[in-house]
């Protein structure tokens, strides 16, 4: 037995030589597909590289505003600021609200994106849209989501660099137009002048001729925003087409030279106000007058159309004053 233990003990380096070398050589094999792996992932790396991510968003952004200039110079051509006084323009615009939920839908935000993404257009982890920013801010963006040295990694459960670059180039872009007069913008106005410049905007626009009825445009108003800018306009616009226009007030009635004054009164409860009817009507023009005669019956028949514009209209007596003193009106009553 002695005599066989060399041969046991060199059949056993044998096996433990051929063990290594196989186990040497799988190693090999291994090493040899990794730096195949290696070759493929430059070879993507270089196809990366030369991809411009960016030149498809530009040409989004630039599409936008040459629609924005196309627009403008239309309605350079077909809109008169000076016959209207309002001024038109097309802007466009950025939805940052589903910009901000692009992102954050993928991008975890316990830390603020402005932390993760510096210099480039967060406050926290809101995007400010700045148009001669935006595209460099995206670039940042951009480069620090496909770094080799700094890969990104804050993502959600269901996000990653491509959900992550598909909410980056997300087109929340549109058209808009925005109606400014005096230099003030629509949006900035009160309801009561947004009311002036709308309807200031549909009398310039439609070239309609049929009558239009308007309700209390005086409304949320002062006396001398309704003479500065509604007295000339309807003034103008009733040359083109009748105005049917509900009001309290009398700058609006007697300055526009109304040819017909309704008025209208709803009987009380005792039913004693009118001389028949619940609801009773007289029209008439504003020269029509005659003095408060409490023996006839109704009140709407005691006195003339000057007299119910006087007591019931707002400023009634300064407004009938001055177009009194305009067409040299004399009353003697």
């Amino acid at each position: 037995m002695n005599t066989l233990n060399p041969l046991l003990e060199k059949n056993k380096i044998r096996e433990e030589v051929s063990s290594i070398e196989r186990n040497i050589r799988a190693e090999q094999e291994k090493i040899k597909v990794i730096e195949e792996k290696l070759v493929q992932i430059e070879s993507i790396k270089k196809l990366r590289d030369s991809v411009d991510f960016m030149k498809p968003y530009k040409e989004i952004f630039n599409s936008y505003n040459g629609i924005k200039e196309s627009i403008n110079k239309l309605i350079s051509n077909k809109w008169n600021e000076k016959d209207t006084g309002l001024k038109l323009t097309a802007h466009t615009f950025f939805n940052t609200s589903t910009y901000n939920d692009a992102l954050k839908s993928v991008i975890n935000v316990r830390s603020y994106l402005e932390n993760q993404f510096t210099d480039s257009g967060f406050k926290y982890s809101e995007y400010t849209y700045d148009e001669k920013q935006h595209l460099s801010n995206v670039g940042k963006i951009l480069r620090h989501l496909i770094s080799d040295t700094e890969r990104f990694s804050s993502y959600k459960s269901n996000g990653n660099t491509e959900s992550a670059l598909r909410a980056l180039f997300k087109d929340c872009f549109y058209p808009d137009y925005d109606l400014t007069k005096g230099g003030d913008s629509l949006k900035n106005m009160s309801e009561g002048k947004k009311g002036i410049v709308i309807l200031q905007l549909y009398l310039s626009l439609s070239k309609a001729d049929c009558p239009i009825l308007i309700d209390q445009p005086e409304d949320n108003l002062d006396n001398r925003t309704v003479f500065k800018e509604l007295n000339d306009y309807i003034r103008r616009s009733k040359q083109r087409r009748q105005i049917i226009m509900v009001s309290h007030n009398a700058t609006l009635v007697v300055n526009t030279d109304a040819e017909n004054i309704i008025v209208a009164n709803q009987s009380g409860q005792d039913g004693k106000e009118n001389k028949t009817f619940r609801f009773e009507y007289v029209n008439g023009s504003l020269e029509h007058s005659f003095p408060f005669d409490k023996d006839k019956k109704g009140i709407l028949y005691q006195q003339g159309i000057k007299e119910h514009v006087c007591e019931i209209l707002e400023g009634g007596v300064d407004a009938f004053e001055k177009r009194e003193r305009k067409y040299n009106i004399d009353h003697r009553n």
